[in-house]
């Protein structure tokens, strides 16, 4: 979440704002590989995974989306894509890094976002 944000906010390439975060203090062992993994499919795929979650946004423009929340749902809308981790999980991971890094009304808006999000994924599943 933190490359994406940093992606998002400053642009460049993915790979720079994965290399800032280094995988010092900031980086728990063994997920820097996960996130160029994340990283690299919003690369990828980024207009698909906005789009996505633009069905779910109720008038809103996902440019508009405070940055943390929306480099959150970006994250768990590829994590519920790529199936590799159950919907709840990610959502709960989700809810708690908005809370962590943000704060709890972000945490909230995450939640009200992904929560519809499942369904349109497991329907286009």
């Amino acid at each position: 979440m933190q490359a994406l944000c940093q992606y998002d906010v400053q642009g460049g390439k993915v790979n720079d704002a994965l290399a800032a975060l280094g995988g010092g203090e900031f980086v728990e062992p063994g997920a820097m590989g996960y996130a160029r993994t994340l990283c690299e499919h919003y690369q990828l795929a980024g207009a698909d995974i906005d789009a996505r979650i633009a069905t779910v946004l109720r008038d809103r423009n996902i440019d508009r989306v405070d940055a943390v929340a929306r480099n959150v749902a970006r994250v768990a809308t590829i994590e519920l894509i790529r199936a590799e981790v159950p919907p709840k999980v990610a959502i709960n991971e989700a809810i708690e890094i908005a809370r962590e890094f943000a704060c709890d009304e972000t945490a909230k808006f995450v939640n009200g976002l992904l929560d519809p999000l499942i369904e349109k994924t497991a329907k286009d599943a």
